[in-house]
């Protein structure tokens, strides 16, 4: 592996997504809803205000998960209870990993800290030329989502 394009693909991504996120947030308000809903089963994920009202919503790809009891990530492709419409584009950030012999675009439980979690998503973000990232905190884990084709609905 060559360090050198690893640290810079990682930094190049890192900026590109936080200015993605940025720029959902300024155009759809993304961070502002009260609540979210992802359906994994149809790979979308909706934005409700405080009376329920949906008012984004946009299709998924889950790039993994970070723990933080255990400080490890998960790539969606090695995580059975992901259905495989919700990862199946990941396959091409797992294949650029192997044609660039970049490991930790290749495994999964890769010790990291959260900012490494974010440096992962962001590759698979860039790779795949998502829209934004978004974070969904769970009780045990962090799941990071891809996200693609984001509607105002209202």
């Amino acid at each position: 592996m060559d360090t050198a394009k690893y640290e810079k693909l990682i930094t190049e991504a890192r900026k590109r997504t936080n200015d993605k996120i940025e720029a959902a947030k300024r155009k759809y308000g993304l961070g502002t809803y009260s609540r979210y809903q992802i359906d994994l089963s149809t790979a979308t994920i909706r934005f409700l205000d405080d009376t329920a009202a949906e008012r984004i919503r946009a299709d998924i790809q889950a790039a993994g998960s970070w723990s933080p009891e255990s400080e490890t990530w998960l790539w969606a492709w090695d995580n059975d209870s992901i259905p495989e419409g919700a990862k199946a584009r990941l396959a091409h950030v797992r294949e650029f990993g192997e044609k660039h012999d970049f490991e930790p675009l290749m495994g999964s439980f890769d010790r990291c800290d959260e900012g490494g979690a974010w440096s992962m998503a962001s590759v698979a973000a860039d790779l795949l030329n998502a829209e934004c990232v978004y974070r969904a905190p769970g009780p045990k884990s962090r799941l990071f989502l891809l996200l693609f084709n984001v509607r105002k609905l209202a």
